[in-house]
């Protein structure tokens, strides 16, 4: 069995691939190999629309079988779906899909 931490620092990426100024935190919510869904409270239900299609930057702590590994991921928006009280569900694609060790 797999424990994440509660959640993930992310950042949006530019178009070409750079860091931006935009940060903001998420609780994750699943992971597989191939991708993430983090849930986060956003106001605007266009600000959230943004989202697809964005890459992004993730980093979060994976804890499988007593150890740790802290991972530092992009991977592009595929989905974001909206829940009562502002709250959304970020769905997102790795570019590269986690190593199986």
């Amino acid at each position: 069995m797999q424990d994440v931490t509660p959640f993930t620092i992310v950042q949006i990426l530019s178009t070409s691939g750079t860091h931006t100024d935009k940060t903001f935190k998420g609780a994750l919510a699943d992971i597989s190999y191939g991708g993430l869904s983090f849930s986060m409270k956003i106001s605007k239900k266009e600000t959230a629309r943004l989202l697809l299609g964005r890459t992004l930057n993730m980093k979060f702590t994976l804890s499988i079988g007593g150890s740790s590994q802290k991972l530092d991921k992009n991977g592009k928006v595929v989905g974001v779906k909206s829940y009562p009280l502002a709250d959304h569900s970020i769905h997102v694609k790795f570019d590269k899909m986690l190593e199986k060790k």
